[in-house]
């Protein structure tokens, strides 16, 4: 193996020392340069990018928050509304029933009068028929002739 040769020594440290300064001067000039440059610019970028994403969230919740107050606010609106509603649909009931109690009182009086005079008039009639029925009765069945006047005064003292 030539590289374990001590008169190759020399000659190798030599070009080992040529190629490592000329490397590492590549390496300072080009390399390190442009990779620093590749990094600030990475860096920046994410900077840049959590800035946009911070500003981005408060964006949201303030959009969030705007939200929770409208959906609030029309959550009270729909609840007067519901309300409202109820309100102006019990009053309606209410009304409607006093109305129909209001007619079915008057209805009920009416029928009530008309009872009455119906009880009256049968009850006019009643005397009437009773006092046809016991004259032609007493007449036929005992043949003794009664004056209906002396019959409703019976009549009279039975009710």
């Amino acid at each position: 193996m030539p590289q374990l040769e001590f008169s190759t020594w020399i000659s190798q440290i030599f070009w080992l020392i040529v190629v490592f300064v000329m490397m590492y001067t590549l390496m300072t000039i080009f390399v390190v340069p442009r990779m620093q440059s590749i990094f600030a610019r990475r860096k920046q970028k994410i900077a840049g990018d959590l800035k946009r994403a911070e500003e981005l969230k408060i964006e949201a919740e303030s959009i969030l928050n705007d939200y929770n107050e409208q959906l609030q606010v029309t959550k009270q609106e729909t609840e007067e509304i519901i309300l409202n509603a109820k309100n102006n649909a019990l009053k309606i009931h209410n009304e409607k029933i006093a109305e129909f109690n209001e007619e079915n009182i008057a209805l009920t009086e009416i029928a009530i009068e008309n009872i009455k005079k119906s009880k009256q008039e049968a009850m006019d009639n009643i005397d009437k028929i009773v006092s046809d029925i016991a004259t032609d009765s007493l007449d036929k069945i005992i043949g003794v002739k009664v004056s209906k006047k002396e019959i409703e005064k019976t009549i009279k003292l039975v009710k």
